[in-house]
């Protein structure tokens, strides 16, 4: 039976305080600076400046970081490394082997690749929800052209069922056929594992959190908390998600915790757990003991002379008890570049707000009283979306339980945020009683009345979506060799995020072949403003529009 639970070592040493730092370096003394590039990656924890990690610190240290210059050639064999392994970044991989270029995607999915793409299977009935992308429409013919792949392998489907507006009291417009709604036949994740069994040039690392970027030698190299993950030519941010240093312990908690959400856990595995946490509270004590002798014994010997070496430990307990990187709304990519080099490439990132949404999994035994299969909810402050998707998914199915997945509003998300990661039981249970309470009020039916699901499950989208955009499809620094994509950089839609990674490839792809005979020619977005994002709180759809149709009848539920 696999661990949850790191083996601690024999003398433990208890944590102080926890100092949050960004992970930036000290400004380097002008007589000794030497170019970035040149700096050699240390695992040697660099000496701290004064100021820690709030925003305002990060961004003093974002915008006076050195610009990277790579001056180096490019390797014979040029690669890229692809942060992040949602629509953007797999597009991204998959159109530079198109261009010869190899890749490697880090990701941080547990479950799987796809980032929003996702669908979580619970066994053993099983329960299948969507519980990030629900549909997505088609535009752009370049998209369009994946699209008819999908449909040929048989991947996608047109979701035929009505979904339409709901608004307060159970008053429902139902929206027009046109565009076409697409979904995945088995749920969205399958699509992205289409993208990547096209290629042979991209290799992959999951679980993985980037921590850190060092340029060196005219290349970066990639870590996760001190392990080296390579060495590239460039590197592309395709993501916002979140990104925390765990500790050894925190991450046997989690992963226990997260197989307890799946599956339970059986006797034995319940056992260890509570037996790691019984050790490791025993272990703090004795070195708590320890180090309570130690001092002392030290006091004794030195008295007053003791505070120079009060203040060496103090120091050194800090450096090595820290968050090289933490999450402010969800924007760890801000904390990845702030001490990277790319003070253009990050004051942009630093521009992005994102909104928090929750999402509601819920089975019922028998078929809510409901026409629609999805429904874009309007008035209700808990509840903006609301789709069934065993009817969407599974339309021939006509018993069994009934899977409906529940989205929030950015305001709901907002006011009641909290760690993703670490979903307090109290918060999951009020946000699951408040949604409920919302599809009550949208559906026009007395409190209490909607059945009780027999299963429901509570998700946090922290960073959900983007509520500005520059309306590009990619940022590129020539100079750092820095690229990235995102939906959020035209919009918030799987279409959006397509068009920025496949743009982003070619951008690369053509600076490499240049052979950076005029580097600023390919410089892209480093200045660009946000302006406000419309759409729906669950994204934007591209063609779907809320006017009706005149022949369309509006009408009222009868539940």
């Amino acid at each position: 039976m696999a661990s949850f639970f790191t083996a601690l070592p024999k003398t433990l040493t208890l944590p102080l305080p926890l100092t949050l730092v960004s992970g930036s370096k000290s400004k380097p003394n002008p007589k000794k600076a030497s170019p970035m590039e040149g700096q050699k990656p240390t695992s040697r924890k660099p000496r701290k400046p004064s100021y820690g990690a709030s925003r305002r610190s990060v961004l003093k240290k974002s915008f006076n970081q050195e610009q990277v210059m790579f001056t180096a050639p490019l390797s014979d064999d040029p690669s890229a490394a692809i942060i992040g392994g949602g629509m953007a970044g797999l597009i991204c991989a998959l159109y530079l082997e198109k261009r010869g270029v190899r890749s490697t995607v880090f990701d941080t999915g547990i479950h799987g690749l796809g980032g929003r793409m996702g669908t979580r299977v619970i066994d053993p009935q099983p329960l299948i929800f969507d519980h990030a992308a629900q549909f997505f429409t088609v535009g752009d013919p370049r998209f369009a052209q994946l699209v008819d792949e999908w449909l040929e392998k048989g991947l996608l489907q047109q979701w035929q069922g009505m979904i339409g507006e709901l608004e307060v009291g159970g008053h429902f417009d139902p929206l027009p056929s046109l565009p076409p709604r697409y979904i995945g036949v088995n749920g969205m994740r399958p699509l992205a594992d289409s993208i990547l069994s096209q290629t042979t040039l991209v290799d992959v690392v999951r679980p993985c959190w980037i921590s850190k970027l060092d340029p060196f030698n005219g290349m970066w190299h990639l870590s996760e908390n001190g392990k080296p993950h390579g060495h590239y030519d460039a590197i592309v941010i395709a993501h916002n998600g979140l990104s925390i240093t765990h500790q050894n312990t925190c991450i046997g908690e989690a992963r226990a915790e997260e197989c307890e959400k799946e599956r339970g856990l059986v006797l034995e595995e319940v056992e260890e757990c509570a037996k790691g946490r019984a050790d490791f509270k025993n272990w703090a004590l004795l070195e708590e003991i320890s180090r309570r002798q130690k001092s002392k014994e030290t006091w004794l010997k030195e008295r007053d002379r003791n505070t120079g070496f009060f203040h060496r430990m103090a120091n050194a307990h800090r450096q090595r008890n820290c968050l090289n990187n933490i999450c402010i709304n969800g924007k760890c990519a801000n904390r990845l570049l702030a001490s990277s080099g790319l003070p253009l490439v990050a004051r942009q990132m630093k521009k992005l707000e994102l909104s928090s949404i929750w999402a509601l999994l819920a089975a019922f035994e028998d078929p809510l009283p409901i026409p629609f299969e999805g429904a874009f909810v309007k008035g209700v402050d808990s509840i903006s979306w609301m789709a069934n998707n065993t009817k969407k998914l599974l339309h021939l199915q006509n018993s069994g339980p009934h899977c409906w997945t529940f989205f929030s509003t950015a305001a709901f998300g907002k006011r009641n945020k909290v760690p993703q990661e670490n979903i307090p039981t109290v918060t999951a249970e009020k946000v699951k009683e408040a949604m409920l309470a919302g599809v009550e009020t949208a559906l026009g039916i007395s409190a209490g009345s909607l059945n009780r699901p027999f299963y429901t499950r509570v998700q946090l989208w922290g960073a959900a979506l983007p509520t500005n955009t520059p309306g590009i499809p990619c940022i590129f620094d020539p100079h750092g060799r820095a690229g990235i994509c995102g939906d959020w950089l035209m919009g918030s839609s799987l279409e959006s995020a397509f068009l920025s990674g496949m743009t982003l490839a070619n951008h690369i792809a053509d600076y490499f072949q240049s052979g950076r005979v005029r580097p600023d020619e390919f410089a892209v977005g480093l200045h660009e403003e946000f302006l406000p994002l419309e759409g729906h709180d669950i994204g934007q759809f591209p063609g779907l529009g809320s006017k009706k149709m005149d022949e369309v009848q509006a009408y009222q539920l009868s539940i």
